[in-house]
C-alpha cells in the first residue's frame, strides 16, 4: 500500500491511522461537528436516566472524541 499524500499525509507516525473527520486539518472541528450532527445535548441526559446509575457507580467515557 502506498503512503497517503496531500492533506492526508501522516505527521510523524510509523503506521497510518484515520484522523478525526478523515483529515488532519479537520481534527480541531471534531467536537463541534459531533455536537451539532449527533445532538448529544439532547440524548445524553436521557441515556443517563435510562441506565440509572446509582451513587456507588462511576461513569467513564473511554475511547471517544479527539482525546
Amino acid at each position: 500500500m502506498s503512503p497517503p499524500s496531500g492533506s492526508q499525509q501522516r505527521a510523524g507516525t510509523a503506521k497510518g491511522y484515520v484522523p478525526a473527520l478523515g483529515y488532519h486539518g479537520l481534527t480541531g472541528l471534531y467536537d463541534r461537528v459531533v455536537a451539532v450532527t449527533m445532538r448529544e445535548a439532547i440524548w445524553r441526559a436521557d441515556f443517563v436516566r435510562l441506565i440509572a446509575p446509582s451513587a456507588e457507580y462511576r461513569l467513564a467515557c473511554r475511547g471517544a472524541g479527539t482525546g
